[in-house]
């Protein structure tokens, strides 16, 4: 929501540049201050309303309390700063003294927002706290009940806890605070416990599926005892981001199996014989030679060359009696 205020303001800002592009050129050529524009001050005359209204709507008394002092203020020094300019067109007279008293109510009312500007207690509560720590930071609840606080306030609402743990709950803060741990904490191939120990306990247990009755953490797929997938929207983007990347880690892969293979594969006997030490060779009874070339930053691939004139480059596997795994090229013998 923060991102959607800057987003308003600089709209605002703008569209007052440019409706304000004739005043801005006319004082500029007189030699007068952009203040006397009153379609620029306008547009920053309803930027204030738009700040107003976000945080009208954010349904936090202290906050509005705050918000209407500091649009007074602002309203008071543009209306001032509108005077003066409309006086300035007609009589071509300003007082400047009460423009300066106009721009210093400005300042005096943005330091006044940056001292006063409330914060929720809630913003202090941390996912895992006990009941005693949470009375702590916010004061007695409106009511208790065994595993339930409740509060009464505009950022307030009911906190959930299992186990004597603060698991969930209405208050914004909260949410927040449990997306972040499902984006930054929670990651594929946790077990069941190290998923649990960072949202609290499930509140059932299936075969291999936590369930959390909540849908801003909703249900935990486990293969294996490790978390492959869930419900959850930011689990589902990260199992989409895996399945991609696996995906292109196989495509690169091949490509290196498929450039590699080709460049060993066709290689001279020549070439391989001059370089004896970088490919290491042998050769068995029936006349078949093998050379090795370990890649660096890729594998240890192995070349067969049989009698018949065939070369076949595989992947170097030491399970294999001829270690030749994995065929990733086959062509004619170079001689």
């Amino acid at each position: 929501m923060d991102t959607v205020i800057i987003i308003l303001f600089l709209v605002w800002i703008v569209a007052g540049i440019i409706l304000s592009r004739k005043e801005w050129s006319n004082l500029k050529n007189q030699g007068d201050s952009w203040y006397k524009s009153w379609r620029f001050l306008l547009s920053v005359f309803g930027t204030i309303l738009a700040f107003s209204l976000y945080f009208l709507l954010s349904y936090n008394t202290k906050l509005i309390i705050v918000m209407s002092i500091f649009s007074l203020c602002m309203l008071v020094a543009i209306v001032t700063l509108l005077i003066q300019g409309i006086r300035y067109q007609s009589t071509k007279k300003c007082n400047n003294k009460i423009c300066y008293s106009a721009f210093g109510l400005i300042v005096v009312a943005f330091l006044f927002v940056c001292c006063a500007y409330p914060h929720s207690p809630f913003e202090n509560l941390e996912l895992g706290m006990n009941k005693q720590e949470v009375i702590k930071v916010l004061g007695k609840p409106k009511k208790e009940e065994k595993n339930t606080l409740f509060y009464k306030g505009d950022e307030a609402g009911t906190l959930y806890f299992t186990n004597g743990k603060l698991v969930d709950g209405q208050s914004r803060f909260i949410t927040e605070k449990i997306e972040n741990h499902m984006k930054n904490d929670i990651k594929l191939g946790m077990t069941e416990q190290q998923v649990e120990d960072i949202l609290g306990p499930a509140d059932s247990k299936e075969e291999n599926v936590l369930v959390y009755s909540t849908d801003k953490k909703g249900q935990f797929y486990f293969e294996d005892g490790k978390l492959i997938g869930g419900n959850n929207k930011i689990i589902e983007d990260k199992t989409a981001a895996k399945i991609s990347s696996e995906k292109e880690d196989r495509q690169k892969t091949k490509g290196y199996k498929d450039y590699w293979g080709k460049k060993f594969g066709t290689m001279s006997e020549n070439k391989l014989a001059k370089h004896s030490d970088d490919y290491p060779f042998y050769q068995v009874d029936d006349g078949t030679k093998y050379y090795i070339d370990d890649v660096a930053g890729f594998a240890k691939i192995i070349r067969q060359d049989d009698p018949s004139g065939l070369t076949k480059v595989a992947m170097y596997d030491d399970n294999q009696d001829n270690h030749m795994g994995e065929t990733i090229f086959e062509g004619q013998t170079v001689h």
